[in-house]
């Protein structure tokens, strides 16, 4: 059902649906509103799934403000993770098309590890972003049993990411330390060092991708910084995949920037 609520309301959101379909030569409609959890959940399907909804909902709102007389002027753009590519097509920076063909391909290169290495991703609730690097650490035996941080989403909800006996380890070890350790139903693990290669193998797509600078600036996953560039940009995308997301510092710095209103 993910979009449908905005799909029954909007004009502009079945178009983009429509839109995105005839791109990928996928029936997002179905994937989104008829598939199982765990179709939806292959990333294969997730990426441009989620992409779609997310410009979806963007142009909806557009649309009925331009109802009511009014526009929306953002004073900055921000994604967690992919939500990075959504921030970089709602700021003008990337088309969609283009991010769709993308989403595509991020899509294919992370399942194509994940076929090959049995890896996933899990949710630390409860203690600081610190004990669970140190937990990590202690977790991992190796180049081939891994597990790091890969999100700070806030000081005490840190998301990990690797191989499912590192990842499983370090679960066990955060509950001995009062943490809730939640396994995400992602197939996927990302933003790990473990992505290197599908990293560098990205951005050999990524060159090859028309961008331009952004209508305002959007901040970076990675530095919390503004990418104001179209450079700043591409290099973003491709060192994502193998760094980890500041989500939480990226919240902060547009609160320094004198944002008050996060949509």
């Amino acid at each position: 059902g993910m979009g449908k609520l905005v799909y029954d309301h909007s004009a502009a959101a079945r178009l983009t649906f429509e839109e995105a379909s005839d791109v990928t030569g996928m029936d997002l409609v179905k994937i989104c509103f008829d598939s199982s959890e765990e179709i939806l959940a292959t990333t294969h399907n997730t990426q441009p799934a989620v992409l779609t909804t997310s410009i979806a909902i963007i142009r909806a709102m557009r649309e009925k403000l331009v109802e009511v007389g009014e526009t929306v002027r953002p004073r900055l753009f921000g994604g967690h993770s992919q939500g990075l590519f959504s921030a970089s097509v709602a700021a003008g920076a990337l088309s969609f098309r283009d991010g769709l063909l993308l989403m595509i391909e991020r899509g294919r290169l992370m399942g194509e590890f994940n076929a090959r290495r049995p890896v996933g991703m899990a949710a630390i609730v409860g203690i600081g972003a610190d004990v669970v690097r140190d937990l990590c650490e202690r977790a991992t035996e190796g180049e081939h049993s891994r597990v790091d941080v890969a999100n700070h989403n806030e000081d005490t909800q840190t998301v990990i990411s690797g191989d499912v006996s590192a990842l499983e380890r370090a679960m066990d070890l955060a509950k001995t330390v009062q943490g809730k350790a939640i396994r995400l139903k992602l197939k996927v693990s990302s933003h790990t060092p473990l992505h290197n290669e599908q990293a560098q193998e990205f951005a050999a797509i990524i060159r090859e991708v028309p961008i331009i600078d952004p209508s305002r600036p959007i901040v970076s996953n990675i530095t919390a910084e503004l990418l104001r560039t179209a450079a700043e940009i591409r290099h973003e995308f491709e060192e994502q995949l193998r760094s980890p997301v500041l989500w939480a510092e990226n919240v902060r710095r547009m609160t320094r920037e004198g944002v008050e209103t996060l949509v």
